[in-house]
């Protein structure tokens, strides 16, 4: 099965299937045979100790790190064969690096804005987002203005 072109309502019943992943950064084997199904709407947190295969995992699922075996599906799209830029997928790192000439909401906003999403509308969301985190009223704040934590 070949699926279309993703479309933003795709979110809304998307389930990210990760099937018997093996991934090898440098190499190494990391992860080997990783299982898991993601439900859409639902938040989930990856955690273990350091060196178990938490960052390898979501570098795999952005398209950053090359599976050896395995398939990385999200709904009825296989993101495994499409390159990083294509996937729509994006990883935030424990290290912000945001951009210094944007405010708080257009760095949150930085991806719509790559995916051709309206200007009021990337605002809307991503001022919408700052507030879901607990950082209603930073929208408008540089970088420099912003703690480590806000970061």
């Amino acid at each position: 099965m070949t699926p279309g072109p993703w479309h933003p309502d795709d979110r809304q019943a998307a389930v990210l299937a990760c099937r018997d992943l093996v991934v090898a950064p440098g190499g190494r084997v990391v992860l080997r045979r990783l299982s898991l199904e993601i439900p859409a709407g639902t938040r989930t947190v990856v955690v273990g100790p350091s060196g178990a295969g938490k960052t390898t995992l979501l570098r795999a699922i952005a398209g950053l790190e090359r599976l050896l075996e395995g398939e990385i599906w999200l709904g009825s799209r296989r993101l495994d064969t499409l390159p990083a830029h294509r996937r729509r997928i994006a990883v935030v790192f424990q290290e912000p690096r945001l951009l210094p000439h944007l405010d708080a909401a257009d760095n949150v906003a930085f991806g719509l804005r790559a995916a051709g999403v309206a200007r009021a509308t990337r605002r809307t969301r991503a001022l919408a987002l700052l507030d879901e985190v607990g950082l209603a009223g930073l929208g408008g704040r540089g970088v420099e203005g912003l703690s480590g934590g806000e970061q």
